[in-house]
């Protein structure tokens, strides 16, 4: 009946070329109508002729059925308890119970090995268990590990309680659900385990905890805080730093906690060390302290190869499988199918998934089904004008033959470096000097560099690249979308005018360097990685050797030796020949 419907009548799905050939296709296109009508019915105007992909997993509900169950695990194993029970009659109840999980719970989430598999879709699949724990009263903890950027001695850890922290506090000031209560609990748990000299410390690594424990009845004053800071991080160990941790991880995590550590792979040795004792001890307090211990479940993404390219991160695998009372999982993440491919492809474009079959074909053995990649092809075809939506047919028009002979030899990288090289001057400079901070910057800092790079304000520009999806603002930050995007704006231009580029930063963030801590180490890595062979003034060396062992006294205190060990190499390399005798320091 539908293959002979005229075309006059009906557009789109129903034209006679494009009708369906068996019952079972028209069920799945009445499905797709009556779940989604505004979607899926021919008549519906579009306002757009670029396909959009949906903010949502494919092929991920097993994988998102398991964390949500390990999840459960872990707060049953520190003594979550159930509405209808106390928690110390909960946790005896778990005690007997040998189908319920006595162990500290930690997901491994790996993406498949290759240079260009980044986009497997691991941080995507943490969001969306996120997005559903919160809902039933988790709070999270992201700690985004960065390739580039040499950042203050563990401040990547320290900035997700930080940014805890602030959260809370933004909910409390704006009268938010249960936010004054979860920060009032807080606060006495706080108050309760650091004692004067403990404080200060923290202060320094999480500034936003300050304002936490500072009320009417407890104050802090920021000068004495900055002394003692300076007189008890001379002795404090590598040890008591990472109790200090342990303890304030105990304090926060009355309601349960997801501790999210992406990209583990970049992560530093001391963040490695810290985490690996964290760990060990959240299994140990299971049977030592099962009322007080913590109530944090831990999900780490680790790319597969970079386990053999890294010592550290194999040993930190090791050692943490080898951890007392704690249950390690291996998550895997596949490729999509092509069924995946074109259940995604049919809802980016309202079209129909019988329609959609053959280019999710193509799609998916150009992509081999790696969700980025599938996105950003999919925008590109649209570009280049082989993914067309004609607007009196209502239908999409491809040509397959065309689509399946592009040659893509450095995959969806190439599609991000054609996607910038298409901006304006100022927004792909804007990018690349974005791109030169790592994977995030703070707006305290772009504050500081806002006319460097040759832009005349880049607030402005990143606006716009916020609206165009490369970079997303939050939690004081602009942060790149994607990893891959990151990599390809350090791509988009030539080294000398991206060393040109660090230089401006550099010297836009100098005089900032000598009073605050989080600057130094923004300022030493961008001198190490401009080069000693780039600076030829002698002060100039001088200086920035001085600033390198400024950085690594710094890093020593807070007991991470190899970040102090790279400043020292690099301070020396800055140092000309008979230096031991004129510059002795």
């Amino acid at each position: 009946m539908l293959s002979n419907r005229d075309d006059t009548d009906f557009g789109g799905l129903f034209q006679y070329d494009k009708a369906v050939s068996c019952f079972a296709e028209a069920i799945m296109d009445l499905e797709q109508m009556v779940g989604e009508p505004k979607g899926y019915l021919h008549d519906t105007i579009r306002l757009s002729a670029k396909p959009t992909v949906r903010n949502k997993l494919y092929s991920r509900q097993k994988e998102l059925e398991q964390g949500i169950e390990l999840a459960r695990r872990s707060a049953a194993a520190a003594g979550n308890h159930k509405e209808e029970e106390g928690r110390e009659e909960y946790v005896e109840a778990c005690a007997m119970d040998t189908s319920s999980s006595t162990k500290q719970e930690v997901l491994m989430i790996m993406g498949l090995p290759g240079e260009q598999r980044a986009g497997s879709g691991k941080s995507s699949l943490v969001n969306e268990l996120i997005t559903q724990l919160t809902r039933n009263g988790w709070e999270s903890l992201h700690c985004k590990f960065d390739q580039i950027g040499r950042r203050q001695p563990l401040s990547t850890i320290a900035s997700a309680f930080d940014s805890l922290f602030s959260s809370l506090l933004s909910t409390e000031n704006t009268g938010g659900s249960g936010g004054s209560d979860t920060l009032g609990v807080i606060r006495t748990n706080l108050l309760k385990s650091f004692d004067e000299e403990s404080f200060p410390i923290l202060f320094h690594l999480m500034p936003n905890l300050r304002r936490v424990v500072s009320t009417d009845g407890y104050s802090t004053d920021m000068q004495q805080t900055e002394n003692v800071f300076d007189e008890f991080a001379l002795i404090s160990s590598r040890i008591r730093v990472h109790n200090l941790f342990y303890e304030l991880l105990k304090a926060i995590s009355d309601a349960p906690i997801l501790l999210f550590l992406d990209d583990l792979h970049w992560a530093d040795s001391a963040s490695l060390e810290l985490i690996t004792f964290l760990i060990d001890e959240m299994g140990a307090s299971i049977t030592d302290d099962p009322i007080r211990g913590t109530n944090v479940f831990i999900i780490g993404t680790v790319r597969t190869n970079e386990v053999d390219n890294s010592s550290d991160l194999a040993d930190f695998l090791q050692q943490i499988q080898s951890c007392y009372n704690v249950t390690v999982t291996d998550m895997a993440l596949q490729d999509l199918s092509s069924d995946d491919v074109n259940m995604m492809i049919s809802e980016a474009l309202c079209y129909s998934q019988r329609l959609t079959r053959s280019l999710a074909g193509t799609v998916h053995h150009k992509t081999e089904g790696n969700p980025f990649y599938i996105k950003e092809f999919l925008n590109d075809l649209t570009v280049e004008n082989l993914l067309v939506y004609s607007f009196s047919e209502k239908t999409w028009e491809w040509d397959e033959e065309l689509i399946e002979s592009r040659t893509i030899s450095d995959g969806v990288a190439e599609i991000l470096t054609r996607k910038l090289l298409r901006l304006s001057e100022d927004q792909l400079s804007g990018i690349v000097m974005l791109s030169c901070f790592g994977s995030k910057v703070s707006l305290e800092v772009l504050a500081l560099v806002r006319s460097s790079g040759g832009n005349l304000d880049i607030m402005n520009t990143l606006d716009y690249l916020a609206k165009a999806r490369f970079v997303e603002r939050s939690d004081e930050k602009y942060r790149f979308v994607h990893d891959m995007i990151l990599h390809a704006a350090q791509g988009a231009v030539d080294e000398n005018e991206r060393m040109i580029i660090m230089e401006e930063l550099l010297q836009a963030l100098l005089p900032h360097g000598y009073s605050d801590d989080t600057i130094l180490f923004i300022v030493v890595d961008l001198i190490s990685r401009v080069g000693a062979d780039r600076v030829h003034d002698s002060e100039t060396r001088l200086l920035y050797a001085q600033l390198n062992l400024t950085a690594a006294k710094k890093a020593t205190n807070t007991t991470d030796f190899a970040s102090a060990s790279t400043c020292v190499k690099c301070g020396i390399s800055f140092l000309s020949v008979g230096h031991w005798d004129r510059s002795y320091m």
